[in-house]
């Protein structure tokens, strides 16, 4: 029988998968060089708590999760477009630049993210774990 995603694993999931999609940012788009890893080219496979996902090489859509993952989706040269917020209402680190964060929407708190609003901001990620499905 398969088993479900509830939604604080998929919750789980996406917060794992964030940083994960924004190293995967920073594929070049090139060709692969000889002796490159597989999965160099349009996805790649990244194997978390939950199994195995694969997410796109270069993504273009990323919403972070965290104050960590912010930091680093910006300091990767992206600009997200979601993000959370520490709370509610609460503005995006000022310590990053504003024009880095001027499209991003915010999609809820750290501890309580808006799936819905994530979902329709339609980020980059490919496909779900191996094994495991949405709930309906």
């Amino acid at each position: 029988m398969p088993r479900t995603l509830s939604r604080r694993a998929a919750l789980g999931l996406a917060a794992g998968l964030a940083p994960g999609l924004a190293i995967a940012a920073c594929g070049s788009g090139s060709p692969a060089p000889d002796g490159a890893p597989s999965g160099y080219g349009g996805t790649r496979t990244v194997e978390h708590a939950r199994g195995r996902s694969a997410v796109p090489a270069r993504a273009g859509r990323v919403v972070a999760l965290d104050t960590d993952a912010l930091d680093s989706v910006v300091t990767l040269g992206l600009s997200p477009v979601g993000a959370t917020t520490v709370s509610e209402g609460a503005p995006f680190p000022g310590y990053l630049p504003a024009e880095r964060l001027a499209g991003t929407k915010a999609v809820g708190t750290i501890g309580q993210p808006n799936l819905e609003a994530i979902a329709a901001l339609r980020p980059g990620l490919a496909g779900r774990p191996t094994g495991v499905t949405a709930d309906s």
